[in-house]
């Protein structure tokens, strides 16, 4: 939690996308798309955190290294860092998911997130 929100408390709201708590919905705020892919292609930050989360739960079934475990991990990190808008944040997670995660966000289609992982190995 950054100061600002510790000063804050929970009753400030942060981040690209609006938490409903009673219902658990989320609903993009107005500056949610953020351009940092290569072709500087605008993102749907809201698409590769629903992206994020199935590769996430792909890696975690497919998970049987410690290493793999650190790439679900970086993963999660990158999926809530997402959530929060935070790109940098974001990219450096990716990068420390690394070749495995990039191998199986292509292998299950996770298009947006691939090019992501991609961009951010390649030193995003």
């Amino acid at each position: 939690m950054t100061p600002v929100r510790r000063a804050e408390g929970y009753h400030q709201r942060f981040g690209l996308v609006h938490v409903d708590f009673t219902t658990q919905s989320r609903t993009p705020r107005a500056c949610y798309t953020q351009v940092w892919m290569p072709d500087g292609s605008p993102v749907n930050l809201l698409a590769l955190a629903a992206q994020l989360e199935q590769l996430r739960l792909a890696l975690k079934t497919e998970a049987v290294t410690l290493e793999h475990d650190t790439a679900v991990g970086a993963v999660a990190q990158a999926e809530v860092a997402t959530q929060q808008g935070d790109e940098t944040g974001a990219l450096a997670h990716l990068k420390a998911a690394g070749a495995w995660a990039l191998g199986i966000a292509r292998k299950i289609g996770v298009e947006v997130a691939a090019l992501a992982i991609a961009h951010a190995i390649a030193g995003g």
